[in-house]
């Protein structure tokens, strides 16, 4: 994987290279944006050399910069150097795009855990019911009487005095 970016990284610094010279066609690549494109580049490649997520981003960061750059080099530079410039970074950037979505890949790949769902058993037991209190009032029993007659104490009739209220 790294050795991909690794040589489009070489591609590109072979384009800056070749756009320095001078050419019958066109002029080369003035010092200060072969300067700022090599800088960049030479982030791009401390940041992809750590392997990491953050690594990669950092990376990929850079292109607008670069894109910046390219974009605004002089209409007077050689346009077949312009180009394959912008081609080599793309490419650049395309394949460090690739690495850093297989390294995200691989750090956040995990195997799945089999689960195995085991049915809960549930036993219902019967409750007793007991039937609730009475709470009717049941009367206290009472013996039955029977009403008697009053008697005299001389055992007659009932002729003696007369009870009071009664007379006259």
């Amino acid at each position: 994987m790294r050795t991909r970016a690794t040589a489009a990284a070489a591609l590109a610094i072979a384009a800056l290279a070749a756009g320095c010279g001078s050419d019958d066609e066109g002029q080369p690549i003035p010092p200060r944006f072969a300067t700022a494109l090599e800088n960049r580049l030479d982030r791009v490649e401390q940041a992809y050399s750590e392997g990491t997520p953050e690594g990669c981003q950092t990376a990929l960061d850079v292109d607008p910069q670069v894109q910046q750059i390219v974009d605004t080099l002089p209409q007077d530079v050689d346009p077949e150097v312009r180009d394959a410039l912008a081609r080599s970074f793309d490419h650049l950037f395309e394949l460090v795009a690739q690495d850093c979505n297989e390294l995200n890949d691989t750090d956040t790949d995990t195997t799945p855990t089999e689960t195995e769902t085991v049915p809960t058993v549930t036993e219902t037991v019967p409750t007793e019911t007991v039937p609730p209190p009475d709470t009717t009032t049941t009367p206290p029993a009472t013996t039955p009487t029977t009403p008697t007659t009053p008697t005299t104490p001389d055992g007659g009739d009932g002729g003696g005095a007369e009870a009071p209220g009664n007379g006259q």
